[in-house]
């Protein structure tokens, strides 16, 4: 049995540069400057792991993209919306208790 692993790995030093950015919002949708400092990261580091997500998403029509572990959950929060907003409109996640 053949298993395709549909997992995008994120860089630790992408995420943690991602992590810096501020979460600040608009209503539900993260601020405008907000999107725009993390598409310039992700044009200068990130431009494979947004070159991969967008290939898995064409081929799938969805994508995972595996982040570090290690990261707290409000890190975590802002690295995820900084991944998000290679590929669309990141929002803002809801807390399930314990993680994301």
């Amino acid at each position: 049995m053949v298993t395709i692993d549909t997992r995008v790995p994120a860089a630790a030093s992408l995420t943690t540069a991602l992590a810096e950015v501020e979460l600040t919002m608009d209503a539900h949708a993260w601020a405008a400057p907000c999107v725009a400092a993390t598409r310039a990261r992700l044009r200068t580091a990130g431009a494979g792991l947004v070159h991969a997500l967008a290939h898995r998403l064409d081929l799938d029509g969805w994508a995972i993209a595996a982040l570090p572990a290690d990261l707290s959950d409000e890190r975590l929060r802002r690295a995820a919306a900084g991944v998000l907003a290679g590929v669309g409109g990141p929002f803002f996640s809801i807390d399930g208790g314990r993680g994301l």
